[in-house]
């Protein structure tokens, strides 16, 4: 139970990277996605310390991973506020949302798998950790440049009682 909870967590960690892209109205330049994707594993790597061989298999699963993710997308931006919302339409809008989970949790699973063959499970907690938190420092430049000025936010995933556990 405590694993399903813990995958479940990390596919809801997983669907916002995702939806960051998908908000924009224009696709953003695949190129420009993965060099990206790859400046990320780089860091996530550097911090893990991994030797030459893990680095190159790290980049290359985690390159797959970003791209499988890509193409799940963010489901549902031409939705009606949901105040307006006909219970038919929420309830669709319900099963388009557990149904993108569902393959967001499959991706996820997969390469947890892959992940599994060259990484400790340690590490693979790592590069969950430091995703996570470069997505919360990317989406922070985000609101800067677009005025988000609705006040100080709580870290995603953190709660103000915890400590950081040494995950640095």
């Amino acid at each position: 139970m405590k694993t399903l909870v813990k995958l479940l967590m990390i596919a809801i960690l997983a669907i916002i990277p995702a939806t960051t892209f998908a908000q924009q109205k224009k696709q953003p330049d695949p190129e420009k996605r993965e060099a990206f994707a790859k400046a990320q594993a780089a860091e996530i790597a550097k911090k893990l310390e991994l030797n030459d061989e893990l680095t190159k298999k790290f980049t290359d699963t985690y390159l797959e991973y970003q791209k499988e993710m890509w193409s799940v997308g963010r489901p549902g931006f031409n939705r009606p506020k949901f105040a307006d919302m006909t219970e038919d339409q929420a309830k669709e809008e319900n099963k388009t949302r557990l149904d993108h989970q569902r393959k967001v949790l499959d991706i996820r699973t997969k390469f947890y798998e892959q992940y599994s063959k060259f990484l400790t499970q340690k590490q693979i907690l790592r590069v969950n950790e430091l995703e996570k938190r470069m997505f919360d420092r990317m989406m922070q430049k985000h609101n800067k440049r677009h005025g988000d000025n609705k006040g100080p936010k709580q870290p995603r995933g953190q709660r103000p009682d915890r400590q950081n556990h040494g995950l640095r």
